[in-house]
């Protein structure tokens, strides 16, 4: 069986979440799913997986462009 290194709602490397991945309804470790996206056995958020995709594209971008904007008052 492959291992499953990202959350497969969001993308988010597992290995980077803070609580170590979300939950099942019997407070076992999803191998699935980030803490963000599912706890207790629900996801989260009620959004589609496509919604979240945009979600976290739009968060990125923000980043990227901070990221530059930074590079340019340096350089």
């Amino acid at each position: 069986m492959k291992s499953i290194k990202t959350c497969q709602n969001c993308g988010k490397p597992l290995s980077k979440d803070e609580l170590g991945g979300g939950t099942q309804k019997d407070s076992s470790k999803s191998n699935k799913y980030c803490s963000l996206c599912y706890l207790n056995g629900e996801f989260t958020q009620n959004i589609t997986t496509i919604e979240m995709q945009k979600f976290v594209q739009n968060h990125l971008m923000e980043n990227m462009k901070l990221f530059l904007n930074l590079l340019l008052v340096f350089y």
